[in-house]
Order: C-alpha cells, then sequence, then structure tokens
C-alpha cells in the first residue's frame, strides 16, 4: 500500500477546516488592527494565508 493513500484522510480532513480557521485567525488580525498593532495585524493576516494556500494545495 502506497504512503500517500495512507494519509489521504488526513490531508482530507486539513483541506475540509483549513478555510474556518484561517477565518477566525484573520479575524484575530483584525483585531490587533483595532487595538494599533498594525505589524502584529499584517503578520498574522499574511500567515493565515500562506497556510490556507498551502494546505489546499496540498492534495
Amino acid at each position: 500500500m502506497c504512503f500517500a493513500f495512507v494519509l489521504d484522510p488526513l490531508v482530507q480532513i486539513m483541506v475540509a477546516i483549513s478555510f474556518p480557521i484561517a477565518s477566525v485567525i484573520m479575524i484575530g488580525g483584525a483585531f490587533f488592527f483595532m487595538l494599533g498593532n498594525s505589524e502584529k495585524a499584517w503578520k498574522t493576516i499574511f500567515n493565515a494565508g500562506l497556510g490556507y494556500v498551502i494546505i489546499q494545495m496540498s492534495p
């Protein structure tokens, strides 16, 4: 059995939950904007977006 077939259910779960998790993290970044910490806000939003794209490209 191929190693990719063994990990397929895990990858599918990660792809399915990546959007809600990235959305929550980006909303948290928006709160940093409201608190006046724009550098941390951009870093948080960028990292969440980058993580989302990488997970979506994994399959």
